[in-house]
Formats: C-alpha cells, sequence, structure tokens
C-alpha cells in the first residue's frame, strides 16, 4: 500500500528534506492587518521577520478543512491511503480542520494523527513516517512507529526576549514586564501537548546552557539525530551545532529555520534543540 505523508507548516524541516522524503505540507495563515498569507507559499520567513518591525502586529490561525480536503483530494491518486500529522490539538485547531476535511471524504483512508508537539519535534515524527513509508510499512505499522518515536524525542526552546510571546497573546502584559525587569530567560519545553517554561534563567546564555544540560539528561550519549532550530539566527545555530557535535553521539544533525507560524510566538533570536533517540526499532 503506498501510502501519503501529509503535515502543516509548524514543522521545522528545511524544504529539501521535505521533497526528499515526499511530504505533503498543509500552510498555516498568517493575517498581517488586512492581508492573509498561507506560511511557505505567499510569504517566506524573510518577509515575516520584516513584518515584526510593523505596528500591526502578524497573527496565526489553523489552516481551512477547504484547504485540507483540497490536499487530500489531490493525493488520491498517488496513494492508497494518508497519514497526516499535526501540531499538537491542544495548541491548534489544525488536527480539528483536518478531523472535518476528513468527515467529507468517506472514500479516502485518511488518519489524523495529533503529535502532541511541534517544531523540530513534528519534524522529527512527520520524518519517520516518511522514512517508513517509503521503505514499505504497514499503515498500522507506521502508528504503531509513531507512538513509539513520541517517547524517543525531546525539544527545548531558549527565547532572548519575552515581548513577542506577549505580543502573540501567549503572555499577558504584567507577566511580561515583571519578567523583562528581571531579565528572565525562559526555557520552554512540550509536555504533554502543552507548551510549558521549564526553567527560568537571567540570561538568554543561562537559558541555552540550561537547555543543553537538559538534553544531556535525556538522551546522554545515545546515538541521537540532533535538530538546531533557530529564529533568524542562522549563524548561531551553525555554531551551536559545532559545539553539540563534540558534546552529543550525533548520527546527523539538522538545523532549521524554525519557521513563520512558530516565530511570531518566540521572535527573531531563539534558538532551540531537539534530539531524537535512535533505536534498533528500524
Amino acid at each position: 500500500m503506498k501510502i501519503g505523508i501529509v503535515t502543516d507548516s509548524s514543522i521545522s524541516l528545511p524544504e529539501n528534506l521535505l521533497k526528499q522524503h515526499n511530504i505533503h505540507v498543509i500552510p498555516i495563515l498568517i493575517t498581517h492587518g488586512e492581508k492573509t498569507y498561507r506560511d511557505r507559499i505567499d510569504i517566506n520567513t524573510l518577509k515575516f521577520y520584516s513584518l515584526l518591525d510593523d505596528k500591526t502586529y502578524p497573527k496565526t490561525s489553523q489552516p481551512s478543512p477547504g484547504e485540507f480536503i483540497a490536499t487530500y483530494e489531490q493525493l488520491k491518486e498517488q496513494f492508497q491511503a494518508i497519514i497526516s500529522i499535526h501540531v499538537t490539538a491542544k495548541a491548534s485547531g489544525t488536527c480539528q480542520s483536518a478531523l472535518i476535511a476528513r468527515e467529507h471524504l468517506k472514500n479516502q483512508d485518511i488518519t489524523i494523527v495529533d503529535s502532541e508537539t511541534t517544531s523540530m519535534g513534528l519534524g522529527f515524527l512527520t520524518l519517520a513516517a516518511a522514512k517508513a513509508a517509503q521503505k514499505g510499512l504497514s499503515k498500522d505499522e507506521i502508528l504503531t512507529l509513531l507512538e513509539h518515536t513520541k517517547q524517543q524525542i525531546h525539544q527545548y526552546m531558549a527565547l532572548p526576549s519575552l515581548q513577542y510571546l506577549r505580543k502573540s497573546g501567549r503572555l499577558h502584559a504584567g507577566q511580561s514586564i515583571l519578567a523583562s525587569l528581571l531579565r528572565i530567560a525562559p526555557v520552554l519545553t512540550m509536555k504533554d501537548g502543552i507548551l510549558t517554561a521549564t526553567a527560568r534563567l537571567r540570561s538568554f546564555q543561562a537559558a541555552l546552557d540550561h537547555s543543553v544540560s537538559l538534553l544531556k539528561q535525556d538522551v546522554g550519549q545515545d546515538p541521537i539525530i540532533l535538530g538546531i532550530i533557530h529564529a533568524n539566527a542562522e549563524e548561531k545555530a551553525r555554531d551551536l551545532a559545532t559545539r553539540l557535535a563534540k558534546e552529543f553521539h550525533t548520527l546527523e544533525i539538522i538545523i532549521s529555520d524554525i519557521g513563520s507560524a512558530l516565530a511570531v510566538h518566540g521572535g527573531p533570536g531563539m534558538l532551540g534543540l531537539a534530539a531524537w533517540k535512535q533505536d534498533d526499532i528500524w
């Protein structure tokens, strides 16, 4: 059975990997003033970061069910089944849009998977599914693999500023002002599908170093695929990759911009780490 893999643009994977593994991406919507852009189609990251300097702050919203229907129908002739893997349902209505779309396509075999994560975590899960599909695993085998892979992924993000979380509505003004006065730089992670602050440090560098320490506790010297995520900070991401290549047992390092759909909340300069532990399930 040929199985198609679909995800959304909150995935933090470079375009070359998406194309190499035939991963189909549904665009999250970005609204700026009266204009609405489809992420990765009508707007790229360079254009997006220029919008952050404007007085009108961009907002994001989930793709419509119609966007999913169009993609699923387009893939109908190529694939006998579709596995559609998306950003955590506890932070976005993207999975719900996908479920509504599936109800309109009763004759297609479509499975919706809540990744319970986002960014590179979603990237690793989708990559696992795509590689498995290319190897010819069945739909049930891929779904079992995904549940296993969820436990093998660890992800942390360090934010240099809280102003963008406040602007995007994820942090109210009082919290942001207090945190700024205390010069707090948070370390964020996903727990049970919810973005949480696992630590609050007094500098961005301290937050980044703490993220590295947490990742070491999670994976030790087990072989991993390492992801470095950045928000318009590629040079710093590459420097970090060079450093971590000496500290972890990395089989591969993937560097990617976090993407517009998520940078709206963290803002430029954010850096993140993600590790996908490799085991003999492959």
